[in-house]
């Protein structure tokens, strides 16, 4: 209650005072009632013909402060070219990759690479923004990031050693050995004496280790051959085999002695089907997918489901939800894959699928990033089968849906 008491004590003394002032203003004169000074007197002006009429310059230099300096007079001309000549672009590229360098060298990184990425999109055409942004991704440890700088980096200069060391050192981390010594062994061809290049190829596995294997095999192979030269001698295996078969035959065919002779050229002729039917039976083995988590899982799988063949790859590829796409490739869908999934959906979807199924993958292909760099960079193969595709889903899905496909895949309908 005491704050109560206060403000109402405040506001009546408000009040008291307004009260006051309006009573003094009550007792004052009048404007018009109080004395004005007289008008003064019109004079004449004398005009003096002698005096000659001066500029700007001489009237602004003239009614300037005492107290001002004479050096400051150059500071003001000196602004106006500031706000006349804009500065370009690849200028303001320059500077923002500066920005980035310093960053880069207090190990702020992801600083870094903000300044990296303004400055490519004011010069896209220069390669060492992605350059020098691919080292701060590999310093992240974004390996595909930096890999993927680092080609377009390539893509812009073929012969930069830089992107070829920095992608390699990427593979590797991603466990893509053949793909970083290639870009290593690049790099040494044009830069032989490189000690950065020659430490981080050393640290490669060798490559004798694949190619000592495959002559193994060759010399496991070797025996079989001299074994079923030696197959008739020992065709009482495949007898025994014939009689759990057959229980009539054995009684007639251990008789005779000649008659024995016979069936073992027969033997002879039905074991290798034996054999050869045996083989493939071992080679097949079935296989079950599952829908990758992350890109790297989707990297690795892919890659060998296409040593397989395309059924496998086939297969592996309808196990992804079209809806995962967008969240599964973001932004590292590359364009052999992409090609590649064109293929399937013209070889095998057209066959085994419906329109309906075609279009969910078209649909979830269009969230991906980057799909419309993927589809400009198309060959013509590629993109008459994706309009084929397109064309073939009209009266199939609604118009809206086509539209929004034609105009991703750039197809006209």
């Amino acid at each position: 209650m005491t704050s109560l008491d206060a403000i109402w004590n405040d506001l009546t003394q408000w009040e008291a005072s307004m009260n006051e002032r309006d009573a003094q203003l009550a007792r004052q004169k009048p404007i018009h009632n109080q004395k004005l000074p007289p008008v003064r007197k019109a004079s004449e002006i004398v005009v003096n013909d002698s005096l000659k009429p001066t500029g700007l310059e001489t009237l602004s230099l003239n009614t300037r402060p005492k107290g001002e300096e004479k050096g400051k007079a150059p500071m003001n001309k000196g602004k106006a070219p500031a706000s006349g000549p804009r500065m370009k672009p690849s200028e303001k590229a320059v500077i923002e990759k500066d920005k980035g360098n310093a960053c880069f060298q207090k190990q702020d990184f992801k600083a870094a690479i903000t300044h990296y990425t303004k400055a490519i999109d004011l010069d896209p055409s220069n390669a060492v923004f992605f350059i020098n942004r691919a080292m701060a991704y590999l310093k992240l440890q974004m390996y595909l990031e930096a890999e993927q700088d680092c080609t377009r980096g390539l893509n812009l200069q073929p012969t930069n050693v830089k992107a070829l060391w920095r992608r390699g050192i990427a593979r590797r981390s991603l466990g893509r050995v053949t793909e970083a010594r290639q870009d290593l062994t690049k790099a040494l061809e044009i830069e032989p004496s490189n000690k950065s290049v020659k430490d981080e190829l050393s640290k490669l596995p060798a490559p004798t280790q694949k190619k000592q294997e495959k002559p193994k095999i060759e010399r496991k192979r070797l025996p079989i051959k001299i074994v079923d030269e030696a197959y008739p001698e020992t065709t009482n295996t495949a007898k025994k085999q014939a009689v759990n078969q057959v229980p009539s035959k054995p009684k007639e065919s251990m008789t005779p002695t000649t008659s024995s002779q016979k069936p073992s050229a027969k033997t002879t002729v039905k074991s290798p089907t034996k054999i050869e039917e045996t083989k493939p039976s071992m080679t097949l083995s079935p296989i079950s997918f599952k829908p990758p988590k992350t890109n790297i899982e989707f990297e690795r799988d892919w890659k060998a489901c296409r040593q397989r063949g395309l059924d496998t790859l086939y297969q592996y590829f309808q196990c992804i939800p079209p809806s995962n796409y967008e969240s599964l490739f973001r932004s590292s869908l590359e364009s052999d894959q992409f090609e590649q999934m064109i293929d399937l959906l013209e070889t095998r979807y057209t066959k085994d699928k419906s329109k309906q199924d075609i279009c969910s993958v078209l649909e979830g292909l269009t969230k991906v990033r980057r799909i419309d760099m993927l589809v400009m960079f198309l060959d013509r193969k590629h993109q008459s089968a994706l309009e084929g595709l397109i064309k073939s889903l009209k009266g199939s899905v609604d118009d809206n849906t086509l539209a929004k496909l034609s105009k991703v895949y750039n197809v006209k309908i």
